[in-house]
Parts: structure tokens; sequence; C-alpha cells
């Protein structure tokens, strides 16, 4: 239980008689960088917001740090970094200006963690320029370097790199995993991006109409991805016992439609046509596939909308 950050039970959030979050139990354990995938309307910002004390659960309920009561919630908060939605700055103060406003709404009392926080967003250059003449870029960044000013052991981040150019998207990928491996920093993180996502995701929880379809590690993500080798044969037993009696293939399942689908010895295609051909088994079709984790996620939920 030491090591779980945040388990949610059965927490759901309703407006209007409609569960915008729908029964969801997950589980964040410390270290990792938890991918809150989902389309626009399934319910990630409205289960951050729950989970940061912005609004209340309908029903359900959560433990943050193993906290749950009303006291022993705004200890674990303490603990916590939130970006949600777009935090709000003046104008016409300066970065470092702003963080010190901060500093002094929250209580923080050591300002030295505004420099610190300005250079782990590579910010620190900015001296007194304001903050209405930043670019967009430079703006989300501001809003992690509030996120992390307290260092937090907790992170929630809720889309840090919409509208990002590229250079932006890789600023806040390098801030990510450097917080996680260096500073143990625990993350949970939705995005759009879903490529971006899978380069820095552990652990993934994949939520549709406010309901949590599953959680997956980034291995079993990986694994339901990966690359595998299509066959389509006129006998199905018999290829199967030749893959694993003469080429030694373990890695494979037998699909619908007469296909058997190999994840090893990709590279040696000649030798598998070959070889089920000398035993009788006629290769109908041979063919690579493979997915990325937007089309696993399109997949689980049963459409082609945008995520």
């Amino acid at each position: 239980m030491e090591d779980l950050i945040l388990n949610t039970d059965h927490l759901t959030k309703t407006y209007n008689g409609v569960s915008v979050v729908d029964g969801v139990t997950l589980s964040i354990r410390r270290g990792d960088i938890y991918g809150l995938v989902g389309k626009n309307g399934a319910g990630k910002t409205t289960l951050m917001r729950m989970v940061a004390g912005l609004c209340p659960p309908s029903t359900g309920h959560f433990l943050l740090f193993g906290q749950g009561t009303a006291a022993g919630l705004r200890a674990a908060r303490s603990r916590t970094g939130c970006m949600i939605e777009a935090p709000q700055f003046f104008p016409y103060l300066s970065a470092s200006e702003n963080l010190h406003y901060y500093c002094i709404q929250r209580g923080i009392p050591d300002k030295a963690c505004i420099p610190e926080a300005l250079k782990q967003v590579e910010l620190d250059y900015t001296g007194n320029k304001k903050f209405r003449q930043f670019s967009l870029g430079m703006k989300q960044r501001l809003g992690l370097a509030l996120a992390v000013l307290a260092k937090p052991d907790f992170l929630i981040l809720d889309e840090p790199i919409n509208g990002l150019d590229p250079e932006g998207i890789a600023k806040v990928r390098k801030l990510l995993l450097f917080l996680s491996r260096e500073k143990q920093t625990t993350i949970l993180i939705s995005s759009h991006i879903l490529s971006e996502l899978s380069q820095i995701a552990t652990q993934y929880g994949f939520l549709h109409n406010g309901k949590l379809l599953k959680e997956e590690s980034a291995e079993q993500v990986w694994q339901n991805c990966q690359n595998r080798l299509v066959l389509k044969v006129n006998d199905v037993p018999r290829a199967a016992a030749v893959l694993e009696q003469q080429l030694g293939c373990r890695e494979f399942e037998v699909g619908e439609n007469n296909t058997i689908e190999l994840t090893e010895q990709l590279d040696k295609t000649a030798n598998i046509n070959q070889t089920l051909l000398k035993n009788g088994v006629v290769v109908n079709e041979m063919y690579s596939a493979g997915k990325d984790v937007e089309t696993y996620f399109l997949e689980l939920i049963g459409g082609n909308a945008d995520v």
C-alpha cells in the first residue's frame, strides 16, 4: 500500500443526471508515468479535477498517498502539483514574478525554488520579459514550472503538450522523463498525441464515455501493438505443428479465417514459407502487420473518432 500513490474506487461524477466519470477504479503506483487515454468528453479532465480537489465526487471515493479523509487529502495534496486546463498568470509580470506571487499565495517559504523551476522548464533566460510576450510554448512551460514549484511527489498534467510545436513537445518530454527518473516523481498525464505519450508512459488507463475500459502496462500495450507476421493457410492445425516442431516458434496465435499471427522470426519469412510448403501447407497470403497506440485505442472503443 505504501507504493500506491492514487487508487480510486468506483469514482463517479454526475452532471444533470449524466455520469461524466462512471465508476472508475484505477491504481497509480510510485514511479509510474500513467497515461490517461480517451477522446474529448471521455471524462479525463473531470477525473483529474476530482483528485486535485477542484470538484467533489458524486459517488465512490479515492485515496491519495493512502489518505481519504478531508484532512488527510489536504495534506496529500500539498505533495501534489497540477496543471489542469490553462493556468492563470498576470500578463504584466515576468515568469519569475508570477511564480513569486504563487509562492506567497501557497505559503512556500523558500523562494530558491523559483529559479530551479524555471531552469527545469528552460525559461531561466527570460529575465524581465512579460508573460503577455511569451509564445504559446513558453506559456505552457511556465504552467509546468508552477506545477513543479513545490517539488511535488505526484504531478497531474492535463494535456501539457496541447498546441505545442515539435520543439516544445520535445522539451516537455525531456522534463517529464527527468522528473520521473531523477526526482522519482509519479506522473498522471493525459494527451491527445498518443505517439508522444507512448514515448514516456509506463502505464496506461483507457477511458471511454466515462468508463475505464482497461489498465495495461507499457509492455502489455507494446506486445499488443508490436509487428507481427500474418499467414493465411489452407491447414491451420498442420501449419501450427510445423511452426512449433520444425521452426521452434512459440510466439504465435491462431486467428479467424485460417490465419496465424507470429511475433517472432519476422526476418525469416522465406524460410517459414518454404518449410510450410515442404510439409504440405499452402500459404495463400503472407504479410506484415502492426499498429500504434492510437490504432490500439480505437480498436478498444470500436470506432475511428478523433482521440
